[in-house]
């Protein structure tokens, strides 16, 4: 965070020394169960409100070494800002792309396990629907304010899981019959088959609090076990309801088992297939070991160009998968050879430069190596650079979260972003500290497209 240029007097004034320590998607629920989403509709902010998760429902909070918080909309990239002296609509919040006085607020704990967010100027934030309308205001805590909409200052706030890895795999059952999610217009229906198809290859994600989702490829929705009852479902959300815990059966097969207990489901009666969450452990609940692929499952046995020594790296060398990133703006990370030099950039087409291995370890983490058998890291003085090193240390280590919408974030060992954009007509690649559209990148499988590399590339 820093002070930049053409700044309000308000920003002028305090320095804010606060520091980012962690940030992680959440939900905010009003005292009727709807959720509050933030927006920015031409250029101004805007509050909604919905029964589901939608875009604009999935908010980041941000925590800083000082116990305070942010709250960051990701889609546009701003913070919430709370405006002084101006309590009621429609100016008393705005958004804006730095964290000053004004974007810190603190978190309180109500007795009644609800939370209240207390702002820069010792308000709260409220918020309820008259009509069809949702009015959000930050209200001081004394009569008159304190006794309008008594209890509008209280919120549900609810952790979002956040993916780490994403991978194809299969389930199958020791009888041999597969999960199976295939489409039926917009939606998805669970079932089984006794083939491997396309409709029985699920992405299997490793969650941040060590449990597992699934989702069907092509869906922003995610298995969920209705809770206390036997009802298999899909939901836009990912939270308690739709983690898993992997359970390590004695013959070897492993179960599924949801947040309140049930174990995954799937068993074959009169010739019909029946999925769902059940309280006992028996044969139709166990799985043999979730068949684990790469985005391209063909070349899972080839040695990838540039493959180095397992002995080269400080950690086990899980596997490795061929890959190009692929940015918002339709942009390439691109590492290119110009007069004997390396050239970190980004182009607008995949070649031959723009082919990376992505290489996953047993620590978590992962790194890129080009087809010279350079890897990409962040540059000890300043981490918000980037370059090709001749071995693999720390600094090419990065964090690799799937997000909703199927993209890929990298974060590196300096909580930094790796990110590649179009600035005034040219392509760049660096790292922030903040997440934000250009750090968001979609894995692409470089050898399943007709990769032709320009002229000198």
């Amino acid at each position: 965070m820093h002070l930049g240029s053409g700044l309000s007097p308000r920003h002028q004034a305090v320095f804010i020394s606060e520091r980012i320590t962690s940030q992680h998607f959440i939900s905010l629920q009003l005292p009727n169960n709807l959720y509050l989403g933030i927006s920015q509709v031409q250029g101004s902010i805007a509050f909604t409100k919905s029964e589901v998760l939608t875009v604009s429902e999935r908010l980041v909070l941000v925590h800083l070494d000082t116990g305070k918080i942010a709250i960051w909309e990701p889609v546009s990239n701003k913070y919430l800002t709370a405006e002084g002296g101006v309590f009621d609509p429609p100016k008393c919040f705005r958004l804006h792309p730095e964290i000053y006085p004004w974007e810190v607020f603190e978190l309180v704990q109500n007795s009644d396990g609800t939370q209240s967010i207390k702002t820069a100027h010792g308000t709260f934030i409220k918020a309820w629907v008259e009509g069809d309308k949702l009015v959000v205001v930050h209200h001081p805590d004394t009569a008159p304010y304190n006794q309008q909409r008594p209890g509008s200052e209280k919120f549900r706030i609810t952790s979002l899981l956040t993916p780490l890895r994403k991978q194809i795999a299969s389930l199958q059952t020791l009888q041999g019959s597969y999960l199976s999610f295939r489409s039926q217009g917009a939606d998805h229906v669970l079932g089984g088959s006794s083939q491997l198809g396309d409709a029985e290859k699920l992405l299997l994600l490793t969650l941040d609090n060590g449990k597992f989702a699934f989702q069907p490829q092509n869906s922003l929705k995610y298995l969920s076990a209705t809770p206390n009852a036997p009802a298999v479902t899909f939901r836009p959300q990912l939270e308690e309801w739709e983690s898993w815990d992997l359970v390590q059966n004695q013959d070897g097969s492993v179960s599924f088992r949801s947040h309140s207990g049930l174990y995954l489901s799937l068993k074959q009666e009169a010739g019909a297939f029946k999925v769902g969450s059940v309280a006992g452990l028996g044969e139709s609940e166990k799985f043999q070991r979730p068949g684990l692929g790469l985005l391209d499952l063909r070349r899972a046995g080839q040695q990838p160009a540039g493959a180095r020594p397992a002995g080269d790296y400080p950690h086990k060398l899980l596997r490795e998968q061929p890959v190009a990133l692929k940015a918002q703006d339709g942009s390439y990370l691109s590492v290119r050879q110009e007069a004997g030099a390396a050239v970190i950039g980004a182009q607008n087409h995949l070649g031959t430069s723009e082919q990376l291995s992505l290489l996953y370890f047993d620590n978590g983490k992962v790194g890129l190596r080009t087809l010279q058998g350079k890897f990409l890291q962040v540059a000890p003085e300043d981490s918000s650079q980037l370059r090709l090193a001749d071995a693999f240390d720390d600094l090419a280590a990065f964090d690799l979260f799937a997000n909703p919408d199927n993209t890929a974030t990298l974060r590196s060992v300096r909580n930094t972003y790796l990110k590649a954009e179009t600035v005034d007509g040219a392509f760049k690649v660096y790292a922030q500290t903040r997440v934000g559209m250009p750090a968001l990148f979609h894995l692409v499988d470089p050898l399943a497209q007709q990769a032709h590399p320009p002229a000198g590339n």
